[in-house]
C-alpha cells in the first residue's frame, strides 16, 4: 500500500471506496491511534450540530447516541437532538473508539450505557445513565457490545 502525504503534515491520503466495517475498521482506527495519535482521540475532527436554526460544536463525549431516520442523521444528548450532516459510516470511521455501532441505523456512546436487555425477538434495547432515551439493538451487535462494556474503563 502506497502512502501519500500532503505537504508538511504527515497523515496519509486514504480513499475509502466503500464503508469500513469490522476488522478494516478496527485496523484503521488503530493505524491513526498509533501513527496520528492526536488525530481521533483529541477532538481534531470537529463535528457540527444543527438545532433550531443554530450550529452546535459539542464534545463527542456529550453524544448518547446517533441514529439515522428518514435519511437524516441524528446526534442524542441526555436533553437535546440535533441533526447531523454526516451519515452513519462516515461518523463511525470519525468517532472515537467508544463509539459502537449497535444496529445498521444507530452508533452508541458505550461510556454512557447503563444497561442492556436482550428480548425474544431479534432486538434489545440499551439504556442510558442520566436519562430515560433508549434504543433498539439488532441481536447480531450484542456479542460486541457485551465485550465493548466489559472492556471499558468507567462509566460516565
Amino acid at each position: 500500500m502506497q502512502k501519500l502525504y500532503h505537504g508538511s503534515i504527515n497523515i496519509p491520503l486514504i480513499i475509502i471506496f466503500r464503508p469500513l466495517t469490522g476488522r478494516f475498521l478496527t485496523t484503521y482506527r488503530s493505524h491513526i491511534d498509533t501513527q496520528q495519535p492526536n488525530c481521533l482521540n483529541k477532538n481534531v475532527l470537529q463535528i457540527t450540530y444543527y438545532r433550531d436554526q443554530k450550529e452546535y460544536f459539542l464534545a463527542p463525549q456529550q453524544i448518547l447516541f446517533f441514529e439515522a431516520a428518514a435519511d437524516k442523521t441524528y446526534a442524542h444528548t441526555r436533553h437535546h437532538i440535533y441533526r447531523v450532516k454526516l451519515r452513519l459510516y462516515q461518523l463511525a470511521i470519525i468517532l472515537p473508539a467508544n463509539f459502537l455501532r449497535v444496529s445498521k441505523s444507530s452508533i452508541a456512546n458505550t461510556n454512557h450505557i447503563l444497561s442492556f436487555a436482550t428480548t425474544i425477538g431479534t432486538t434489545g434495547i440499551v439504556e442510558f445513565a442520566g436519562t430515560t432515551k433508549r434504543l433498539h439493538i439488532s441481536r447480531q451487535y450484542i456479542k460486541t457490545l457485551r465485550g465493548a462494556l466489559k472492556n471499558r474503563s468507567n462509566i460516565k
